[in-house]
């Protein structure tokens, strides 16, 4: 069997929304390795969120964060997509009139306008997480006055908007993609924006051509709306039990929930180990 090239999402795929990793999911991951196939983190959340005692237990050959803006392979810096700074502008001065708390994230850090904090804040609490969670799920904050020289953003994510994503995407316009916010059970009032140009499907084909791979020996590991790219994308699409319906009907293959082995039974379906 020839190797092949794994991408996986982090949040309700590699790990729980609970921030907890199933066993048996490090077990398949280290067993797939050891068969010489090649792992990704393929994610939503930027460089500094991924989970360093994930990064600590399985050997990645690569990340791709920010959902696709931002691609490694090994310790090698592969690209890096920023949102221009005119159109961060726009975004900034949209979300301000439409009182709608948002944050900026870079690749060491999240940004956002101190009027967002608090409200921010409020949102996590209402879903039940507590400070903590919070502070693992944002891997740092830096709160600033304006936006106004910030040429780092890679990706944007929104909260309580007045309207759903459908909506909003109408109002910014075709330059941007919006998908529902993929961290546990919100709303359609609460997005993720990144430049359409650049997804996890990008993110992937950025690293087959700097290995050399071939899209056909691709497999993408998912659970939410901003897995769907790199889903159509992959030779082989896994959702996982907890996938969205719409992930869902992209698969090729859907396995058991995060918490039900998901992973293990995916990877022995694939007969990666």
């Amino acid at each position: 069997m020839s190797s092949k090239y794994v991408f996986l999402d982090i949040d309700g795929t590699l790990v729980n929304f609970k921030g907890e990793a199933p066993s048996s999911a490090i077990k398949a991951l280290k067993a797939a390795r050891k068969n010489g196939h090649k792992l990704f983190v393929c994610t939503g959340r930027q460089l500094s969120q991924v989970y360093p005692w994930l990064l600590e237990q399985v050997e990645f050959d690569g990340i791709i964060s920010s959902s696709g803006a931002n691609i490694r392979a090994g310790e090698t810096k592969i690209s890096r997509h920023c949102i221009p700074l005119e159109k961060l502008l726009f975004l900034a001065d949209y979300f301000l009139k439409n009182n709608i708390p948002y944050c900026i994230q870079s690749q060491d850090t999240l940004v956002m306008e101190s009027w967002c904090l608090d409200m921010i804040m409020q949102y996590y609490a209402a879903q039940g997480i507590d400070n903590e969670k919070v502070k693992s799920l944002f891997g740092g904050i830096e709160i600033v006055d304006d936006i106004k020289t910030l040429d780092i953003a890679e990706k944007i994510v929104y909260y309580n908007a007045p309207k759903e994503t459908e909506g909003v995407s109408e109002d910014i316009g075709d330059f941007f993609q919006v998908v529902r916010y993929s961290f546990g059970n919100a709303s359609k009032t609460s997005g993720e924006i990144t430049c359409r140009r650049y997804n996890k499907a990008t993110g992937i084909q950025e690293v087959l051509d700097f290995f050399g791979a071939d899209r056909a020996d691709t497999v993408a590991v998912g659970d939410g709306d901003n897995d769907l790219e790199m889903m159509e994308y992959a030779a082989f699409g896994v959702a996982m039990g907890n996938a969205t319906s719409k992930l869902k009907a992209a698969a090729d293959f859907i396995t058991e929930d995060i918490d039900k082995d998901g992973i293990y039974k995916a990877f022995l379906e694939l007969n990666l180990i």
